[in-house]
């Protein structure tokens, strides 16, 4: 079964369930889940697959965040690169040079700027009450 077929049962984004699935492997081990850093996890080749393809097939920065989006994920500048969050809980997950995609090499594929702020669905708007459905532009 795929990853996201797994998170569309669990009804948790694919990142949400991997770092649940890591959390439960680590506990199950007498491992604090807290103890384990994140970019250490066994998740980023699973992330570099489930990504990849999205990434290396992108025309521009908005079809690139769309297909991230409709995955359950989103790329958002931090510092001088890009981190890779969950969508549409908006957690971070790891930078996105840490699974082969570098600011400056997405840079110089899709020219200059960066991904536009992901829009809320929705049916996203109602699990996250927090969140306020962002304006176009």
């Amino acid at each position: 079964m795929s990853l996201r077929a797994l998170a569309q049962e669990a009804r948790v984004t694919p990142g949400q369930y991997l770092r649940d699935h890591v959390a439960r492997k680590a506990e199950g081990a007498g491992i604090r889940p807290d103890a384990i850093p994140r970019p250490a996890s066994p998740s980023v080749s699973t992330l570099r697959e489930l990504v990849s393809d999205i990434l290396f097939s992108a025309q521009d920065w908005a079809a690139m965040q769309d297909a991230l989006v409709a995955e359950g994920f989103a790329l958002r500048v931090r510092g001088l690169g890009l981190m890779l969050h969950a969508w549409p809980s908006d957690e971070p997950i790891c930078k996105s040079a840490e699974f082969g995609f570098s600011y400056a090499e997405l840079i110089r594929r899709l020219g200059a700027g960066e991904p536009p702020a992901p829009e809320l669905r929705p049916a996203d708007a109602g699990a996250y009450p927090g969140k306020s459905r962002r304006a176009a532009g």
